[in-house]
C-alpha cells in the first residue's frame, strides 16, 4: 500500500520509537517511513550516536523532543507519540496538499518538498522551490538527507 507515491510500510519494529511512530502515522493516514526519516533527521540519529535522548532533547534553537516542534509543542511533547501526532498532524500534512496539488509533486520528490518545509517554512520552502532549488533555504540540504534517509529505511531496514 502506497500514498502520494510513498510505500506505506511500517517502520521495523526494532528501530527505537518505531511503535510511536507508526501508531502516530497509521492514525492520521500518513506513511510512517517519511515520518521516521523525519524523525531520524531531526533527533533519532542523535540518539543512535549517544549524543542525547531523542524523546526528551531540547536543541539550542528550542525544539522539542523527537520531531524538535519549535513554534508550538503540547504539554507532554516528551511523550514520543503525542510528538510524533503533532508533528504529522500539525505541520507535514498542512504542507503536503500545496506540494501535491500546487505542484504535482509525489514521491521522493513530495518528501523532498516537505521536509523543506518542515524545516524551513513553508513560504520559504516555495520561494526556494521557485528559485530552483527547494533546499537552498534548510539547513544542511534537510530535504535531500530526508530523501537519503528514507530510501535507507527502504532498502536496509534502517536509517
Amino acid at each position: 500500500m502506497s500514498r502520494w507515491g510513498i510505500t506505506g510500510a511500517p517502520v521495523p519494529s526494532n528501530l527505537p520509537y518505531a511503535d510511536p511512530i507508526n501508531r502516530a502515522a497509521i492514525a492520521l493516514d500518513f506513511p510512517p517511513l517519511f515520518a521516521y526519516a523525519i524523525a531520524c533527521r531531526e533527533s533519532i540519529i542523535g540518539e543512535m550516536n549517544g549524543k542525547w535522548n531523542a524523546a526528551t532533547v531540547v536543541s539550542g534553537d528550542n525544539g522539542h523532543g523527537l520531531f524538535q516542534l519549535t513554534s508550538w509543542w503540547p504539554d507532554d511533547w516528551q511523550d514520543p507519540y503525542t510528538n510524533a501526532y503533532c508533528a504529522i498532524k500539525d505541520w507535514l500534512l498542512q504542507d503536503v496538499p500545496t506540494w501535491l496539488r500546487q505542484y504535482g509533486m509525489t514521491g521522493d520528490a513530495l518528501i523532498k518538498c516537505v521536509a523543506a518545509s518542515f524545516n524551513a517554512g513553508l513560504g520559504a520552502a516555495l520561494a526556494a522551490h521557485s528559485a530552483g532549488n527547494v533546499d537552498a533555504c534548510t539547513s544542511e540540504d534537510y530535504g535531500a538527507g530526508v530523501v537519503s534517509i528514507f530510501h535507507n529505511l527502504v532498502a536496509k531496514g534502517a536509517p
